[in-house]
């Protein structure tokens, strides 16, 4: 979690006089300035880059990936397709062998 740390913006405040001062209160830009010029501001733009550079470099990776992914899965697709079928087959030749035995064990 990020801990602010103040004494550099008290540190550039406190060499202010009372006009300057009423002048920074007064002033939006000028506060935003000071703001901006922060270190703690400065290190959290350039982590935010960091980051946004990191989850891009994910991002097209896992792109990257993707015709591989829909290739399995095509082929998962096929696989499952071939087991339902044969599965299918296996239960009409269980039947049938079922019948025949029904149908010679009656006869006996």
């Amino acid at each position: 979690m990020f801990t602010p740390d103040y004494s550099h913006l008290t540190g550039l405040l406190q060499h202010l006089n009372d006009d300057e001062l009423k002048e920074l209160l007064n002033s939006e830009e000028k506060l935003k300035a000071i703001v901006s010029d922060l270190k703690q501001v400065h290190d959290i733009e350039a982590e935010r880059e960091m980051l946004f550079a990191g989850n891009k470099s994910i991002s097209e990776y896992n792109l990257s990936k993707k015709p591989i992914i829909e290739d399995y899965k095509r082929q998962l697709d096929e696989t499952r397709n071939i087991a339902i079928e044969l599965k299918d087959s296996l239960l009409e030749k269980k039947k049938k062998i079922v019948l025949k035995q029904t149908n010679t064990s009656s006869k006996n």
